[in-house]
């Protein structure tokens, strides 16, 4: 049985964004003393608009792929489509949200590929299109034990055979709660293990932006240069055009799915044409916009649309969700002025730091700060037929691997 929870950290991977952090904790309750609420029905989700934020906001890690209008939205598109929320909150004696347990089950069939042959329990969009980052069981500070305690024993004594695989997919490597509920369920008879570390990058905002680009290297300085026309960010030959500004929402986003669909080399990049992320991304993008939480834009070279940024921005950072662009403006260094535009963003707006989502921004890490590193983990349910041929294909995975 495997108790370590301890992230796997790859050789050069650099220290993480709490390793420059002193947090102090102050455990004030027990498990026993937490009751989980059910939040059964969407409607009920709704009454908690005007405090769920307020609350997230108080967390370790305040993910936008946790915000209100994100699960609410992830909600109407998914719940539907073999998706089954099992969320859960706690409060205090005040009444006052103090932890959530964010949980669905998918049912078999719910995503592409062979694992949706299997039931998954794992956090709400960590699974399917709408798949996060930083997901967590959130707490205010002092009650992340007693929390992941307590999501332990409800897993173990309500939900035990509805669900065939635990699959918690970029979790971040320290959030206290979380580890402390894969720890509660190890010691109960479930391994978990660790299939996956990866290093997600991120930039401190220490400066403005003038002294930021002054700080690079003098080729970088001339490419940013180049790219912007020596700054002038809007001409006749390049206009960087923003949705609901510039540019209409509807066909803002009629171009960003036809750019995911010339990505043809990049996963994270087609999702965003699929059915369902069409739909998901329609609702939340007016939502976001209007709270000024999505930055959307389009930059047009001559008279083609050659790239588009997708990004987050809440409690203080932006999340660099995505940047599409076509092929065929490569030498024309798309890829560097969508960056550079994401950048100057939030510089713009007074932001604290960048995260860059690995794997979908393109961001070099090199370039950062440091970095966050984010696991997966994984386990099979020993009291479930599906977890047991799950734990039997998975060893025959294991055992090919070794002989290749």
């Amino acid at each position: 049985m495997k108790k370590n929870t301890q992230p796997r950290h790859e050789a050069g991977v650099r220290p993480t964004s709490r390793d420059f952090r002193l947090i102090e904790y102050n455990e004030a309750v027990h498990s026993s003393e937490l009751e989980l609420e059910p939040i059964k029905m969407r409607e009920e989700f709704a009454l908690l608009k005007n405090e769920w934020d307020q609350f997230l906001s108080k967390t370790q890690t305040p993910s936008p792929f946790m915000s209100w209008d994100y699960l609410d939205v992830w909600w109407d598109v998914y719940a539907d489509r073999g998706f089954e929320p099992k969320l859960f909150i706690a409060r205090d004696t005040e009444q006052h949200i103090i932890g959530a347990a964010p949980l669905m089950i998918s049912q078999r069939g719910a995503f592409a590929g062979t694992r949706s042959k299997f039931r998954h329990l794992s956090f709400i969009g960590s699974l399917g299109g709408a798949a996060g980052e930083s997901l967590e069981l959130p707490a205010r500070p002092g009650y992340e034990v007693a929390l992941g305690e307590a999501v332990a024993d409800h897993i173990l004594e309500n939900l035990q055979g509805q669900w065939d695989v635990l699959y918690l997919s970029m979790i971040p490597h320290d959030s206290r709660s979380t580890n402390t509920m894969i720890k509660k369920l190890a010691q109960a008879g479930i391994p978990i293990k660790t299939i996956s570390s990866t290093a997600s990058p991120i930039m401190p905002i220490t400066s403005n932006w003038d002294d930021h680009i002054s700080e690079q290297r003098i080729k970088e300085r001339e490419r940013i240069g180049a790219a912007f026309l020596n700054g002038v960010e809007s001409t006749k030959d390049l206009q960087l055009m923003r949705a609901g500004l510039e540019i209409g929402l509807e066909p803002a986003y009629e171009q960003l799915i036809r750019l995911s669909k010339l990505s043809d080399d990049d996963s994270f990049a087609r999702v965003f044409a699929t059915t369902d992320m069409v739909d998901f991304h329609w609702k939340l993008a007016p939502r976001l916009l209007e709270q000024d939480k999505l930055f959307f834009g389009l930059v047009k070279i001559g008279d083609e649309f050659a790239g588009a940024v997708y990004d987050f921005m809440d409690h203080g950072k932006m999340w660099a969700r995505q940047a599409l662009w076509n092929p065929k403006f490569e030498d024309q260094n798309i890829k560097l002025i969508l960056n550079t535009w994401s950048d100057k963003a939030a510089f713009d707006r007074g932001l604290e730091e960048i995260d860059y989502l690995l794997g979908i921004s393109g961001r070099d890490v090199s370039k950062t700060r440091y970095t966050r590193t984010l696991n997966i983990y994984e386990a099979a349910c020993p009291k479930s037929l599906g977890g047991k041929l799950f734990s039997l294909a998975r060893g025959i995975d294991r055992l090919l691997e070794s002989k290749n």
